[in-house]
């Protein structure tokens, strides 16, 4: 008798938890990038296909701009001041997009040195570790060297990836940037919502914003 009123308690325990506790279920990044407005993808959302493809370095240029509440004066500049290899993707499009990074090199996109930007080259995992500090407010050449960038990087919580970046790379390292602190020292991600460049309905739909902590109930 004493052993099946032990089993009842055990099973009624175990049914109350079934109902209690509830499980997690993350976004991924890719498809939190897309509810937050900042990966749109090729036509059809973001697909695997497409979080599989390499990320060209003018295409980390737009979406770290549009991260930054940038995207729409970058595409109505009229500077014309341009990289030299601008031509090498279509001009028509990524022209103003180029000349706005040029005009603006404290963004992170300064180029190679020689006047290029190679717009159509993958990004590699360092660059996009770059961009990534500087979309969080750290200046190359102020806050770190390129030398020290995997170091630096690692020590602010960014993670490096190694060789080229996929499109998935880039929606993981912005998921990521979201929970850290701007050199103002505010999460990237409360920063974003207080500039209106995502909404927090937005932010708590992708899980990239802890919602209010509810009490718990007896």
């Amino acid at each position: 008798m004493k052993t099946r009123k032990l089993l009842a308690l055990v099973l009624a325990i175990a049914m109350i938890a079934t109902v209690f506790v509830v499980p997690s279920a993350a976004v991924a990044p890719g498809a939190a990038c897309e509810i937050l407005g900042l990966l749109e993808g090729d036509g059809e959302g973001v697909t695997a296909e497409y979080l599989a493809k390499g990320t060209t370095r003018a295409q980390g240029l737009l979406i770290t701009l549009r991260a930054r509440g940038l995207e729409d004066e970058a595409k109505a500049f009229t500077g014309t001041d341009n990289f030299a290899d601008a031509a090498d993707v279509n001009i028509d499009f990524w022209g103003p997009i180029l000349a706005y990074a040029y005009a603006n090199p404290d963004l992170g996109w300064i180029g190679d040195g020689d006047g290029n930007f190679r717009p159509a080259d993958l990004m590699t995992g360092a660059e996009l570790a770059k961009v990534m500090l500087a979309v969080l407010g750290y200046e190359q050449g102020v806050d770190f060297e390129w030398a020290d960038i995997e170091t630096f990087a690692a020590s602010k919580g960014v993670t490096v990836v190694e060789g080229t970046a996929t499109n998935d790379d880039l929606a993981a390292s912005l998921v990521e940037a979201l929970a850290l602190e701007t050199t103002e020292g505010t999460k990237l991600i409360d920063a974003m919502i207080a500039d209106g460049i995502v909404t927090e309905e937005e932010a708590l739909e992708a899980e990239v914003k802890d919602d209010e902590p509810v009490a718990d109930a007896v």
